[in-house]
């Protein structure tokens, strides 16, 4: 078992390593290719040992390429498009995370309002340089 999670690993590790992401046919072809594997080994009851092994670990590999790959086209396809980058929004969502003090402000994911804002990804990375807050105060 550890062996299989160590292929996944690997698998998912190689994605990262590519300069360009493989396409989504690429991913697909891989995941046709890792069915065909699993097939293949669960047909084939007179195999040694270490030759099952192989191919599960094999297997793992392309569930991690292609699992990470998928991942990764996912997220690039919530980008930001060009004709709203450097326009001024007002935005309702939640903080989705840490702040982090830059220096220059704060910085802090943001889940928009899917409902309110159908253009938007459903991410967004902002920085805050200087607070205006629409607050409700009450009485302790």
């Amino acid at each position: 078992m550890r062996l299989i999670l160590c292929g996944f690993a690997a698998g998912c590790w190689s994605v990262q390593q590519l300069t360009t992401l493989p396409a989504v046919g690429a991913c697909a072809g891989g995941g046709a290719a890792a069915l065909l594997l699993l097939v293949v080994v669960a047909a084939t009851t007179a195999m040694p040992p270490w030759t099952r092994l192989a191919l599960c670990v094999l297997l793992a590999v392309a569930v991690g390429i292609g699992w990470a790959g998928w991942r990764a086209q996912r997220r690039l396809a919530e980008r930001l498009s060009p004709a709203q980058e450097g326009a001024t929004l007002s935005v309702t969502g939640l903080v989705s995370g840490l702040t982090v003090d830059t220096g220059q402000g704060v910085r802090f994911p943001f889940l928009v309002d899917r409902g309110r804002h159908a253009g938007l990804p459903p991410r967004l990375l902002l920085t805050w340089r200087s607070f205006t807050v629409t607050v409700r105060l009450k009485r302790p």
